[in-house]
C-alpha cells in the first residue's frame, strides 16, 4: 500500500508527513505514540511494513525506536513488535494488557540506523511469530488480546515507513488506489490519517 500525500501533521511533539510515497514520522518524546487503522473485531492477520529508523532523540524514557503494532484495543490493551537502539540494538516483542506488560521480549539484534528492515508480525490464535526481512525473529504466546486494529508507533525517534501490508481471513479486501469512498476503508484510513492515538 503506497502513503499518499498528507500534508505535515503536527501532534503531540510529533511530525508526520508523506514524501515521494514513504510516510515519515518524528517524535521527540520517549512514550510512544501510535497511527491505527482497521477494525477491532480483526482477529488472526499479517502485517507487514518496511522500516527505515533514521534518527533516536534520546531521553530519560528508554524507548527509542519504532515498529508494528496490531490487535491494539484501546491504549491499555495492545500488542507490538518494535526495533530499538539503546542501550542496544535490539527487537521487542510485547503485550501490553490492562496497563501493564503481560509479555515483553526483548532480544539483541544487528540494526543499524538509516537502513531499511522488512518487519513481520503474524497472528494466529495465540501464536505470535515476529519476522525481520522473512528470518523468523521470535515468537511469543498470547493469553490475552485476540482481536484489534493495526498499525505503527513511534518514539523517542525519527523514522520511515513504506510498503505496509496487512491480509488475513477477516480483513476485506482492499482497493489499493487509496480512494476515499464508503467501500474502501483501509486506505481512506491512511489517506485521511483519521486515528491518532497516544
Amino acid at each position: 500500500m503506497e502513503f499518499h500525500n498528507i500534508g505535515r501533521i503536527d501532534l503531540e511533539d510529533s511530525h508526520w508527513e508523506v514524501r515521494d510515497g514513504v510516510l515519515i514520522a518524528e517524535r521527540r518524546n520517549g512514550w510512544a505514540l501510535q497511527l491505527v487503522i482497521g477494525d477491532i473485531t480483526w482477529k488472526d492477520y499479517t502485517v507487514e511494513c518496511d522500516i527505515n529508523l533514521i534518527e533516536l532523540f534520546p531521553n530519560q524514557v528508554s524507548n527509542n525506536g519504532a515498529g508494528i503494532i496490531f490487535r491494539r484495543l484501546d491504549n491499555n490493551n495492545v500488542i507490538g513488535f518494535d526495533s530499538y537502539m539503546l542501550p542496544t540494538p535490539s527487537i521487542w516483542g510485547w503485550v501490553w494488557k490492562d496497563a501493564r506488560f503481560v509479555s515483553d521480549v526483548k532480544k539483541p539484534f544487528s540494526l543499524k540506523l538509516g537502513e531499511w528492515y522488512r518487519f513481520k508480525v503474524v497472528a494466529l490464535g495465540n501464536q505470535l511469530s515476529f519476522f525481520i526481512d522473512d528470518n523468523l525473529a521470535m515468537e511469543l504466546q498470547n493469553n490475552w488480546i485476540q482481536n484489534g486494529f493495526v498499525g505503527i508507533n513511534i518514539s523517542g525517534a525519527k523514522a520511515q515507513y513504506d510498503n505496509f501490508a496487512i491480509s488475513g481471513d477477516g480483513v476485506p479486501d482492499m482497493d489499493m488506489s487509496l480512494g476515499v469512498e464508503p467501500g474502501e476503508k483501509l486506505p481512506a484510513f491512511w489517506s485521511q490519517i483519521r486515528r491518532w492515538i497516544k
